[in-house]
């Protein structure tokens, strides 16, 4: 759940499992892509990291794949990705996910 960069390994052995918290999440986000809206869905995942004290989410946005700008609202036939940046142990992790 957590790619080996250097980056990540200057996370502490607990933290990096942890970290695939970050993963699990976006997971989670495409699986409700496909019932609910992008709000519902970036709040649902603003909730998720204020209960977890040792993440800081810096953003969560949805995102047309042609345009990367975030979206309010899915349109059919257009593609979607999820893109998360988190700070932990003072190091920033990135992720993105297909939603579609």
């Amino acid at each position: 759940g957590l790619a080996m960069s250097s980056r990540n390994e200057r996370l502490s052995k607990e933290t990096r499992l942890k970290a695939a918290f970050i993963y699990e999440t976006l997971k989670a986000a495409k699986i409700k892509f496909g019932t609910d809206n992008a709000l519902s869905i970036k709040e649902w995942v603003v909730n998720e990291f204020k209960r977890r004290n040792d993440f800081e989410l810096e953003y969560f946005d949805i995102t047309d794949v042609e345009t990367l700008t975030p979206i309010i609202e899915k349109t059919n036939n257009l593609k979607y990705r999820a893109f998360i940046a988190v700070y932990v142990e003072n190091v920033r992790l990135i992720d993105n996910i297909a939603l579609n």
